[in-house]
């Protein structure tokens, strides 16, 4: 993922763990600059807030959700 300087009030703030499976981690390798970069800071932003505004549960699944 890109990297970016450290929020300082990122600490103080839950973190949870993003998982990317390898077949999505190919796709991601085949963008292009600058999608790739915004596509990796949205990814990154994540880890604080799993569930941002537009998500949808997904039907007959317990916890996983259409970013």
């Amino acid at each position: 993922m890109a990297k970016r300087k450290e929020n300082p009030e990122a600490k103080k703030r839950s973190r949870y763990e993003i998982v990317i499976v390898r077949s999505a981690l190919k796709q991601l390798d085949k963008i292009s600059d600058p999608y790739y970069t915004k596509i990796s800071n949205e990814i990154d932003l994540l880890e604080f807030n799993p569930r941002p505004f537009g998500v949808e549960k997904l039907t007959n699944r317990d916890n996983e959700y259409r970013i």
